[in-house]
């Protein structure tokens, strides 16, 4: 069984679906647990039963945005244990995969008195701090094996105090759907302008997506006046950016059209792709990206974008979150020189390295492995 927590719509919901998808494809009966509302808006062809565990009227009576987002996950935790310990007891998984709060899981797994292989895998780029260094021992203890999907979060793994093993697989970002939704025709007037270049970013208004960045620095591209920027996504930072890009003079230039059911649709038609996050782990949006062969540029954050960049060979890295650095690296991604075409070009082929069938194999062998070893 796979289960990975979580009130909103995050990038983890639909690596643990294609995860579940592809193990069940390689010998494996796939069952996900849903604690909160994770994969209420995911549909696959596969017959993989979703387990709700806490029931809908009640998380979705939760806040999800700001600061009763964290009361609202410690919430939905409290009332979601009694119900994993006694599906634990009743089901018995063989393998269980563990997404994000794994605090939980492993708590319940522990009460249960079962004793299946965890796989621990770790989504997004854990924070470190004393309490946190304890949790992540215990956590670690309590999982047959640790997996990363970036060197960098095996390095930050480090630093949290875990010396165990930890392996590297990176995570199953590209399906076979991944190629038609870049093909789909995806309408938009600056789409369809050949006047226009568009810039796109793509994520959550949130301020780990730091999208103020990314405005500041478009805003100073004085010889780009036919670039356009398009910000794909919702969250708490709504107002607070549109009031900056009113400020920036930028209102004809800068949109936020909200959520976007296809964002590698947009990817495939924008002339730039630009990640400005102040971290990730590793940074789905950007392999997306890169798929398309769309000039990508990211910030010099934590987490995994520089790896999945190789350092800058298949796109533009600006330095750290100069706004300089970036606009720089924009207008040069904009000029579609060769150098920059190729970088793209190089980049996408390194994609094939999170194409979800050989991941599922991947993840498949660890989960075998880890079964003969029990035996």
């Amino acid at each position: 069984m796979l289960i990975s927590p979580q009130l909103n719509p995050v990038g983890t919901e639909a690596v643990m679906m294609e995860l579940g998808i592809q193990l069940s494809r390689n010998g494996f009966s796939s069952e996900l647990a849903a604690v909160g509302s994770e994969w209420r808006n995911s549909t696959t062809d596969d017959q993989i039963e979703v387990t709700p565990i806490v029931p809908k009227v009640v998380y979705e009576a939760l806040p999800t945005t700001g600061f009763f987002y964290k009361i609202s996950m410690v919430l939905l935790s409290a009332l979601a244990l009694v119900p994993l310990i006694t599906y634990f007891v009743r089901r018995n998984p063989s393998v269980v995969v563990v997404g994000l709060n794994p605090l939980l899981i492993l708590g319940a797994i522990l009460i249960s008195f079962r004793r299946p292989v965890v796989i621990l895998s770790v989504q997004g780029l854990p924070r470190n701090n004393r309490l946190r260094r304890l949790i992540w021992k215990w956590q670690v203890r309590r999982s047959d094996t640790l997996v990363v999907p970036a060197m960098e979060v095996k390095d930050v793994m480090k630093q949290l105090g875990v010396y165990s093993e930890v392996r590297i697989i990176q995570n199953p970002v590209l399906t076979h759907r991944s190629v038609s939704l870049a093909e789909q025709k995806i309408e938009h007037r600056w789409l369809d302008d050949p006047q226009i270049k568009v810039v796109l970013g793509v994520g959550r208004l949130t301020y780990q997506k730091n999208f103020s960045l990314l405005i500041k620095a478009f805003s100073q591209l004085d010889s780009h006046d036919e670039a356009r920027l398009l910000i794909l996504g919702e969250g708490e930072e709504r107002s607070q950016l549109e009031r900056l890009i009113q400020s920036l003079g930028l209102g004809e230039r800068v949109e936020m059209p909200g959520f976007a059911e296809n964002p590698i649709g947009f990817m495939s038609r924008s002339d730039v792709f630009v990640l400005s996050s102040r971290w990730e782990g590793p940074g789905h949006v950007l392999i997306e990206a890169m798929s398309t062969g769309v000039p990508c540029v990211s910030v010099e954050c934590p987490g995994g974008p520089i790896e999945i960049m190789n350092a800058g060979e298949y796109g533009m890295i600006s330095e750290g979150f100069d706004e300089q650095s970036l606009t720089k690296s924009i207008a040069q991604s904009l000029s579609g020189s060769p150098e920059i075409l190729a970088k793209a070009e190089l980049g996408k082929s390194s994609t094939v390295a999170y194409d979800s069938i050989e991941v599922g194999k991947r993840y498949a062998r660890l989960a075998n492995e880890l079964l003969e070893n029990r035996n």
